[in-house]
């Protein structure tokens, strides 16, 4: 379903009735909230969210187990929802250029994921579970207010790309050196 490019400032709450509904492309509207419901699109797969005005996302967001891809840059979150953690398949997640604080708690429990782009938000840490996305491969957390990383950082052997520009770190951890994969 192709929506991106209007000017559509909010769905309609049956819009989660779309269930057989696998990619959604609503970037570059003016969203600043989606229904409630919005978790019930358990077969989407790949999400397109940037460029609108999204403030926060829905509880129900953790539902949309089959989700791959997400692009939520160039919105106002500030806090993504606890349920996040619970989306088991997650292998891209793009979240550069919004007003996130901190990750949730739980974030370490997307297992899978490959790729995460965080930069240009206000992140002063990491959740203690950090280095348990033991596949990601590319991470991207410059342009946040860091000042340490977890002390397991260098858990995430398979990192080949790593950008930690524009922070304010005054110290790497001990086994820093670990992370021979980086190109």
């Amino acid at each position: 379903l192709y929506l991106h490019d209007n000017q559509l400032n909010s769905l309609p709450e049956n819009f989660a009735q779309l269930q057989k509904l696998e990619t959604l492309y609503l970037e570059s509207n003016q969203l600043k909230s989606l229904p409630e419901n919005f978790g019930q699109l358990q077969r989407l797969r790949r999400l397109y969210l940037h460029d609108n005005q999204l403030n926060s996302l829905p509880k129900s967001f953790g539902q949309l187990q089959d989700l791959l891809e997400l692009h939520l840059h160039n919105n106002q979150l500030s806090s993504l929802p606890e349920s996040f953690g619970q989306l088991p398949g997650l292998v891209t997640l793009y979240l550069t250029n919004n007003q996130l604080k901190s990750l949730p708690k739980n974030f370490g429990q997307l297992r899978v994921l490959w790729q995460l782009d965080v930069s240009k938000n206000q992140l002063n840490s990491l959740p203690e579970d950090f280095e348990q996305l033991q596949r990601l491969g590319y991470l991207d957390l410059s342009g946040n207010q860091l000042n340490s990383l977890p002390k397991d950082f260098a858990k995430l052997q398979r990192l080949r790309y790593l950008d930690l520009s524009d922070n304010q770190l005054n110290s790497l951890p001990e086994n820093f050196a670990q992370l021979q994969n980086l190109n």
